[in-house]
């Protein structure tokens, strides 16, 4: 079961990656999740303030995101409704004209830009949360092994080389 906290360091996540493009407008990203959000309703990301907000319906999808162009702010929305229920008119406002995933293993290949994690680095969501913290090595090999994750923490952690 997911935790408030693990949910809230995974769309910090997502705000983060969001952040770094340089949009020049505010923009909205959406997530699949299946129960409410009982976070913040906005979350900072280095300076850049995402409004977090959940929707049950495409119609409350598609309020939401108007309501978010209107006021200029960015947008993670959270919805239970499957992307092919969404409507194309919903998914054309989002960044990405999709639902991103706010799942730890896929977070975590994206933002190391890997194409496989180590099944021991998976098994332990602690693990994959931390490293979700630190910024990603510019030359990782495209497989993350436990001995590189474990080193990722120990430098950033620790400040051990």
């Amino acid at each position: 079961m997911t935790t408030v906290s693990h949910l809230q360091d995974l769309v910090a996540s997502l705000c983060r990656k969001r952040a770094a493009v340089d949009a020049p407008e505010p923009e909205s990203s959406a997530s699949r999740w299946t129960e409410p959000w009982t976070g913040p309703a906005d979350v900072d990301c280095g300076g850049v303030v995402f409004k977090i907000a959940f929707a049950r319906s495409s119609l409350e999808a598609r309020e939401t995101l108007v309501g978010a162009e209107r006021d200029q702010v960015r947008l993670l929305l959270l919805t239970t409704v499957a992307e092919r229920d969404l409507g194309h008119d919903v998914l054309a406002r989002l960044v990405k004209p999709r639902l991103e995933s706010l799942s730890p293993v896929d977070a975590l290949r994206e933002h190391y830009r890997v194409k496989d994690i180590d099944p021991r680095i998976r098994a332990s969501v602690g693990l994959m949360t931390e490293l979700l913290q630190y910024p990603p090595e510019p030359c990782l090999p495209p497989f993350l092994d436990l001995e590189s994750a474990w080193g990722k923490v120990l430098a950033q952690r620790f400040r051990v080389p």
